[in-house]
């Protein structure tokens, strides 16, 4: 524009702080990318009738070289960000595949209990997290906690609260927002001022063995989450189902010990009273 104030009266009346009412002239020229419009370049003149044609080839050169500029640093951040990703995943698989191997090396559920807590704290970036477990009754009967929050996880359970919720339900709970004064969260929740927090049953075999806490300080910390926090749900009942089948085994084991060991006591006894003596010592 040879004089902006020939077509924009206003011009002349504007007196910020970055002079408007002393612009004459006005050139502006836009940054073109991949066929989209993405910003534009300009320049002013306190000069009327300054900008030539010569003005403006130069000035679409520099408008092409800003829009590569602008397209390369943003294809950058696509890339690094592409590559937080990977790296978040990577160290996601590794830890899952550090407790699969923990899984399979080991027999003591609560040393594979405690380090499935560890670990799935420290991938999901969680504030605080623990597991509660049950029996068949789906009686609440121990917890484990990454780091403990005054009284014992399973000790803080309510009756009528949301643990109930999800025993009963079999389904996941994600809580975005805790708001201190709403009671159905758990008063230790509001205290500790937790602002998220997620609970997912734990089963195993079509049985409901208890539930996978996680909380955080941050408000929707977990809805991204859903798949990842059920993967350890799933390692959780894969342990416990471990431990049962060993002790199950151990115990028919030796049942079938003691079995064997009363046939030998028992054969070549044909006396009716060293018999019957011989079954109530086997029988305790």
């Amino acid at each position: 524009m040879d004089d902006v104030r020939l077509r924009y009266p206003h011009f002349s009346e504007e007196t910020d702080k970055y002079f408007s009412g002393e612009i004459r002239s006005w050139l502006g020229v836009p940054l073109i990318s991949k066929d989209s419009v993405i910003g534009m370049f300009a320049l002013d003149k306190h000069v009327p009738n300054y900008y030539t044609e010569a003005h403006a080839t130069s000035a679409m050169t520099f408008a092409n070289h800003i829009a590569i500029t602008l397209a390369n640093y943003n294809l950058f951040n696509q890339v690094q960000q592409q590559r937080d990703e990977l790296e978040r995943q990577r160290d996601e698989l590794q830890k899952l595949y550090q407790v699969s191997q923990l899984i399979s090396s080991s027999l003591d559920s609560q040393m594979t209990l405690k380090n499935i807590v560890l670990a799935a704290s420290q991938v999901c970036n969680s504030d605080h997290t623990g597991v509660v477990l049950v029996d068949k009754n789906l009686s609440v009967v121990s917890s484990i906690e990454d780091h403990e929050l005054g009284k014992p996880l399973h000790e803080r359970i309510r009756l009528s609260g949301v643990t109930e919720r999800i025993l009963r339900g079999r389904e996941a709970v994600f809580v975005d927002s805790v708001h201190p004064n709403d009671e159905t969260h758990n008063a230790v929740v509001r205290e500790r001022g937790f602002r998220s927090y997620a609970g997912l049953p734990i089963v195993a075999q079509d049985e409901v063995k208890g539930v996978l806490y996680v909380h955080s300080y941050e408000e929707a910390a977990f809805q991204e989450q859903r798949e990842l926090l059920q993967t350890f749900c799933n390692h959780v009942a894969i342990a416990l189902n471990n431990s049962d089948q060993y002790w199950e085994a151990e115990n028919r084991k030796s049942m079938l010990t003691k079995l064997v060991d009363a046939e030998s006591q028992l054969i070549g006894i044909t006396e009716p009273d060293k018999l019957y003596n011989a079954c109530a010592s086997l029988s305790g």
